[in-house]
């Protein structure tokens, strides 16, 4: 069987001119049912490239796990709200 999985997949190039380098937080957070979401950070030569993903599996939360999901919810948030820092 196959299942549906509802994500998504941004990735961000930011190039920078020298001596300027730039540093982002990488993470990831789980949630019910096998949902996360992951925020990588990396150097390519004179450029930053961050990827985020989201994954979401169909799930029917029951009112016992609204807490879980509130929370998972919430940590995305401040995952995708972290600041990328540039300097020298």
């Amino acid at each position: 069987t196959t299942q549906a999985v509802m994500g998504a997949h941004t990735r961000m190039r930011l190039t920078l001119r020298a001596p300027a380098r730039a540093v982002a937080a990488s993470g990831e957070i789980t949630g019910p049912h096998g949902a996360r979401a992951t925020q990588t950070a990396r150097s390519e030569g004179d450029a930053l490239v961050v990827e985020r993903e989201i994954v979401m599996p169909p799930m029917l939360v029951t009112p016992a796990e609204y807490p879980d999901l509130a929370r998972f919810c919430m940590g995305v948030d401040r995952l995708e709200a972290q600041e990328i820092r540039v300097g020298r």
